[in-house]
């Protein structure tokens, strides 16, 4: 009896709509609409669609359908407007939304930008076709919009935030400080919007900024966990573990997730130098959540800053096996068998780890350098290049490439990488002497000296240099500075330190 009721009532409501004039039944559904009872909206809407199918109304039943979550129907009835030549900015906008929301990303941003394009200066527009760019990795073509609508909104921190990101990821770190200076003076005393943006300085290598912006959260918020677990990631990044320790003892261990107070610790142990109780740590956070694979590449970590390269690959090996799609954990492992000379598995694993992330420099440079090991000179090429290409900036890229070209006999291209790794670092020795070694080859005795003399000079622990000085003192016709640099070259033998080799450990060592 009662479902009969409720029949016979939907019956009466559809008689009573019909009863009513279009105008009134359409205000009836933005009534409906604004009052948040979107299902009574879409059926009124769609009753209204019946009785004139005109383009206006499908734009109405495709926006109350957006509220009642039937994107896809919703999509089809804005596209059925536009086809009947209805097609203002808002329908534009909202078909853009829907698409957004069904993950179909390009779709979504040629709807926004035609709205965008019909009523420019409209802020929500442009915000919305903003963040739509930089989820689709288009920062660059996101950062004009969203500056636009901050003229519309000031002081909205998701705005600043999202200005703040798209700038990093454009890779503009300068113009993204300051605009992080913009906000903080826009919007002062903030912090949750200091912790957002303390977060993105720390994930683009801004840790300085990120101090300040925490620093300023904490005299706000003080002995907030979280504040003070992200002070203690941006100590540990500007290399500053003693810090880092002060703040972790006045938290309980219980602190955060399970095992992450041990694991931060046992970071900042380990830039201490304390190996021994960071491995103690480490184990402790394991204990914790045995299923982390961070603390698992922790763990490893430590092995192969400790010399232990086999245990770390065993460690690594489980850690594969918890999350087979984690690009650091076979360069991890390409680490620890490049160092145990074991090459080809060392390149073998770089390759899986590009397979992973097509965009992972470091595994690049591991698989040319572990190749060259393997005098495949066009390998080590290759990978040093794309390794070059990804991270342009990076003076041991270019000495590394520099290497590979003067091995491969293609002096001049050698000469270009060094040349580049000197203007990045002018103070690479180890540059230098690959310099100094493609100028002999050209025949410039007088400039390799002068190369092979700056390497030693920047660096006087290197043996290589002092070895070839001695041969092109010889050849010049200086026999006491021959004899003197070769002396020098077999003490330095004897001592074997090699600090090129050192920079080298630790970059491949440090954590990504």
């Amino acid at each position: 009896m009662r479902s009969a009721v409720l029949i016979l009532a939907g019956a009466l409501m559809a008689v009573n709509l019909f009863g009513q004039s279009l105008e009134e039944l359409r205000q009836k559904g933005i009534e409906a609409f604004k009052a948040g009872e979107f299902a009574t909206a879409e059926e009124t809407f769609k009753l209204l669609v019946r009785r004139e199918p005109s383009g206006e109304n499908y734009s109405y039943q495709a926006t109350a359908e957006m509220r009642t979550g039937e994107v896809q129907q919703a999509i089809a009835h804005f596209e059925r407007a536009v086809q009947l030549g209805y097609a203002p900015a808002s329908v534009h906008y909202n078909l853009g939304l829907a698409y957004l929301k069904l993950q179909k990303t390009g779709q979504g941003i040629r709807e926004l930008k035609r709205a965008a394009a019909q009523e420019p200066g409209n802020g929500e527009v442009e915000y919305s076709l903003g963040v739509a760019l930089l989820e689709a990795r288009e920062p660059g073509s996101a950062l004009p919009y969203l500056r636009k609508s901050l003229a519309h909104s000031p002081r909205d921190p998701v705005l600043w935030a999202n200005l703040v990101r798209a700038s990093f990821e454009s890779g503009d770190p300068q113009a993204a400080t300051q605009t992080i200076d913009n906000a903080m003076a826009a919007i002062p005393q903030n912090p949750t919007l200091e912790v957002v943006l303390a977060r993105l300085c720390l994930a683009h290598g801004q840790a300085q900024k990120a101090l300040a912006l925490l620093e300023s959260a904490d005299h706000i918020l003080p002995h907030e966990p979280e504040i003070g677990f992200l002070l203690t990631h941006a100590n540990l990044s500007a290399e500053r573990p003693a810090q880092a320790v002060d703040i972790l003892r006045s938290l309980p261990p219980s602190t955060g997730a399970p095992g992450e107070w041990y694991h931060l610790m046992a970071q900042a142990l380990v830039q201490l130098g304390n190996w021994k109780e960071a491995r103690g740590q480490i184990s402790l956070a394991i204990e914790a959540d045995p299923r982390n694979t961070a603390y698992q590449l922790t763990s490893a970590w430590i092995d192969q800053l400790d010399l232990q390269y086999m245990r770390s690959i065993e460690t690594l090996k489980h850690a594969r096996e918890l999350e087979p799609r984690e690009a650091v954990i076979p360069y991890q492992m390409a680490v620890g068998y490049y160092y145990t000379q074991r090459y080809a598995e060392a390149a073998e694993q770089c390759q899986e780890a590009v397979r992973l992330a097509p965009d992972y420099h470091p595994a690049y440079f591991l698989m040319g350098i572990s190749k060259l090991a393997m005098h495949d000179l066009a390998g080590a090429r290759a990978a040093l290049q794309r390794a070059v290409e990804l991270k342009t900036a990076s003076p041991l890229y270019h000495y590394e490439l520099g290497e590979s070209l003067f091995e491969a006999g293609q002096i001049n291209e050698s000469k270009r990488e060094l040349s580049r790794a000197l203007e990045l670092n002018p103070k690479f020795a180890g540059a230098y002497y690959w310099l100094g070694r493609a100028l002999k080859q050209e025949g410039d005795l007088t400039g390799a000296i002068r190369s092979l003399e700056t390497a030693v000079t920047l660096d006087p622990g290197l043996i290589l240099p002092y070895h070839e000085l001695g041969r092109l003192y010889k050849e010049t016709g200086q026999p006491e500075k021959a004899a003197a640099a070769l002396a020098k070259s077999e003490e330095l033998r004897v001592k074997m330190r090699d600090e090129q080799e050192e920079i080298l450990r630790m970059t491949l060592l440090s954590p990504n």
